[in-house]
């Protein structure tokens, strides 16, 4: 039986992410590694010595073509397993990848380009198309490469390489100002994956298999779906996107599926909806489900009567839930910003678990995690192992360990200091079991005229909880009245948002309570008002529609 400790030892003993694929492949060999999401056919299945055949033909070509230890290559491209095999084998000859996102604006990509002076530049057609400036910077396709005899790879870098090298060069989320760019070494990538398989140990770390939809370009799914399971030797799905999900899900049946809290939140929405939709009795049934396993759940004594309709509504309800996702689903893992402790409880109430990892790209990115076995609901859970978290004088999170980067490209001031600590720019509090609960962005609190301070993501999470309110954007106007703009859900409207907003005020002081708001359209990526990776840019939000809320 695979444990933690074994995954330790085998990166310890193999210390860079090259050698410790290879390592596992020589043993797995035969077994299925990738997985290719195809339309209306089977995935296309690689097994693990074909991907390592292809890495060591691709880092025989880089070397002939000139790549040298510690040169940078930028890879700009959607998940596949031509993504998968470059960054392996830039690796392999001793190089650092620089992932960029493929969903960005090409000015984003001109300007990585001119600040991190690759030697090589990959990019997929798709991308390549809309890069006007791809050819004078010598971007090639990534798919036109012509590999040469895997026994050609002189693999004198690769033995060389230490786990303390530069590994990748990942960009900060760019949610205020500019973006940076984050060094990070093989080390502390692997101990995300030391404290995920600790943490994941619960359920099983073995014969899993991971459905990655998120961009790879993102140290987060970086981590979580791809060096993680490859530090198990689990499977890997490669979705074509999240428009493919549902049937994606019947097809690869993953055990594990890592998303950001919008994923988590819209399946809410839809169930929620589709229950409101149906029957008398499934509509009933479902609720029951639902407050059974919630009192469960939160320790409440359950009724005999209520003990045995439990047991029922687990074949009648949940199992039916679960073979939604798949039917071998073992837990979600959510990351990128809280999720409210109402949401978790709903999914784990219908026998689905839902766990939140809190991170930044500067610590490679996970910090904390909730447990399987004690889940604590609303919380991001304890620090990995080897990661110690501490409160700052006023409230700010600061975090200490082997994960924590090496720095940033460039003059950028780093936010870690002389004695190791990163100031992550989050304001938090810690509960007597030692698990972490965000308050907000440190950045995005405010003083009341009263001089009460007024932090935003509470609120927006209890009005995010509610059925009409698709996403919620709390600040205050220039008077110190909160005022709030909304996305409502399908055709809900600028009344239903008023009175989202008069159920959330009932429960929150006189001077925190929402004074105005507006329904807004979705916030998107190409309006740029939402990062690659789906996290709002809250500046340019209220820069474009917070006027209309001031009188």
């Amino acid at each position: 039986m695979l444990t933690p400790d074994m995954i330790m030892n085998d990166i310890k003993g193999q210390a860079t992410i090259p050698r410790l694929f290879l390592y596992r492949a020589e043993c797995l060999e035969k077994k299925r590694f990738l997985n290719v999401m195809r339309d209306r056919q089977p995935p296309l299945a690689l097994t693990w010595s074909e991907v390592a055949e292809a890495v060591c033909a691709r880092a025989a070509w880089l070397q002939a073509q000139g790549l040298r230890a510690g040169e940078r290559v930028v890879l700009v491209s959607e998940n596949s397993v031509e993504w998968i095999v470059t960054h392996l084998a830039t690796l392999a000859c001793g190089g650092v990848v620089a992932p960029q996102y493929a969903n960005a604006n090409f000015v984003d990509w001109d300007r990585s380009v001119e600040q991190l002076t690759p030697r090589f530049i990959f990019a997929s057609e798709a991308c390549l198309a809309r890069w006007p400036g791809a050819a004078v910077r010598g971007a090639r396709s990534l798919s036109g490469i012509a590999d040469v005899d895997p026994e050609k790879f002189d693999t004198t870098a690769l033995s060389r390489a230490e786990a303390d090298d530069d590994a990748l060069i990942f960009l900060t989320s760019g949610t205020s100002g500019e973006a940076k760019f984050a060094r990070l070494s093989h080390r502390n990538v692997f101990w995300n994956a030391i404290g995920a398989a600790e943490r994941h140990s619960h359920y099983g770390l073995e014969d899993n298999r991971f459905l990655s939809f998120l961009p790879l370009a993102h140290s987060y799914e970086h981590s979580a779906g791809f060096i993680f399971p490859m530090t198990m030797g689990s499977e890997i799905f490669i979705s074509r996107g999240p428009d493919h999900l549902r049937q994606e899900m019947l097809e690869a049946r993953p055990t594990v599926i890592t998303c950001v809290p919008r994923f988590v939140q819209m399946i809410e929405r839809r169930m929620r909806t589709k229950v409101d939709q149906s029957g008398f009795l499934k509509r009933n049934l479902f609720h029951a489900a639902l407050a059974t396993g919630r009192k469960r759940i939160t320790g409440e004594p359950l009724f005999p009567l209520e003990r045995l309709l439990d047991f029922l509504l687990e074949r009648l309800v949940r199992n039916k839930i679960r073979a939604g996702f798949g039917g071998d689903l073992r837990c979600i893992l959510s990351a990128g910003s809280p999720l409210s402790r109402e949401t978790i409880l709903f999914f784990h109430a219908l026998g689905v678990e839902v766990h939140q990892a809190y991170g930044q790209t500067e610590a490679a990115p996970a910090i904390s995690m909730t447990r399987g076995d004690r889940p604590n609901p609303g919380s991001v859970g304890g620090p990995l192992l080897g990661v110690a978290i501490r409160l700052a004088e006023d409230g700010e999170v600061l975090v200490r360990g082997p994960n924590v980067m090496r720095g940033y490209i460039g003059d950028e001031a780093s936010p870690v200091d002389a004695q190791g600590w990163l100031a992550t720019g989050d304001i938090g509090r810690l509960d007597e079991h030692g698990d972490l609960w965000i308050v907000d962005r440190k950045r995005d609190i405010q003083k009341t005229p009263g001089g009460e301070m007024f932090a935003p993501a509470q609120i927006e999470s209890a009005l995010e909880a509610m059925d009409m309110v698709a996403s919620a954007y709390v600040s205050l106007d220039e008077k110190g009245h909160g005022f709030a703009l909304l996305t409502p859900v399908g055709d809900a409207t600028e009344d239903d948002m008023r009175r989202c907003v008069d159920a959330v005020n009932a429960d929150l002081p006189a001077w925190a309570r929402i004074r105005r708001c507006r329904a807004i359209p979705p916030i998107t990526i190409d309006a740029g008002l939402m990062t690659p990776t789906m996290k709002a840019r809250r500046t340019q939000i209220f820069a474009a529609y917070s006027e209309s809320t001031r009188h």
